[in-house]
């Protein structure tokens, strides 16, 4: 089985991608969410801790069209795990507090309004169940069908995650075209690490050297609830932790 990095590695631009999975010794929860760019206006920005959320912010510049480039990608909601390329990370989180559901919060967006590239969007959601051990996940993908006003959604769920598997989504197919084509594929399957330190350098030394931009990556432990979350920017060269 192929760890993120053997995949990653192959692909000059990936854009955003999200991974959900659990460790081979069954204890941890491992999540990701990493950035790439090609414009000055993608790669001028970082990943930031705020109080259960992780931030995508500006790096010491005026951001262009930032509806679709700042945002909260993950976010902690009672037993819940968000990660989405975009702000319907919000829109997850606002429909899980009315007891609706992952698809149905889906299903209210589109894909980005950023022609011609129509980027898709992408987002996956976590149940945990501390009190038994366990959790499940689902991912969507969003994305635009041959015309523009023609979209197109392809939910994936993963009821009983197998230890030291997990899944990788990520927004376009991976050449640095013009206009690069969507990923539009199944999810990826991946093998994880007992390691959160193995796991963060698998991904981010497996970005193009290029476009790479920021990383985000967390175990969280299933048995105690405790987490280890780490991110690491391009453009501030440092690692920050957060236990």
């Amino acid at each position: 089985m192929k760890t993120a990095g053997d995949i990653l590695k192959k692909l000059s631009y990936p854009g955003r991608g999200i991974i959900l999975g659990l460790t081979p010794d069954g204890e941890n929860l491992a999540a990701a969410y990493f950035l790439t760019g090609r414009s000055e206006n993608s790669r001028s920005r970082v990943l930031k801790f705020k109080k259960n959320r992780i931030s995508v912010q500006p790096f010491n510049c005026k951001i262009e069209n930032p509806s679709l480039v700042i945002y909260d990608s993950v976010a902690k909601f009672k037993n819940f795990i968000v990660i989405s390329n975009g702000n319907h990370t919000e829109t997850i989180v606002q429909h899980l507090n009315k007891k609706l559901s992952f698809a149905q919060a889906m299903r209210t967006r589109n894909f980005e309004n950023d022609p011609p590239i129509f980027t898709p969007r992408i987002a996956a959601c976590a149940k945990l169940d501390r009190k038994n051990r366990s959790y499940a996940y689902k991912m969507a993908i969003i994305q635009s069908a041959t015309e523009p006003c023609s979209t197109q959604r392809f939910f994936f769920e993963f009821a009983n995650p197998l230890s030291g598997q997990g899944h990788l989504i990520y927004t376009y197919c991976g050449k640095e075209e013009a206009e690069p084509k969507a990923f539009s594929q199944t999810p990826k399957l991946i093998k994880i690490p007992n390691n959160v330190n193995s796991f963060l350098h698998n991904i981010w030394s497996s970005l193009n050297s290029k476009n790479k931009v920021s990383l985000f990556v967390e175990f969280l432990n299933l048995n105690t609830g405790n987490c280890i979350r780490k991110i690491i920017n391009k453009n501030k060269k440092t690692e920050r932790f957060c236990e």
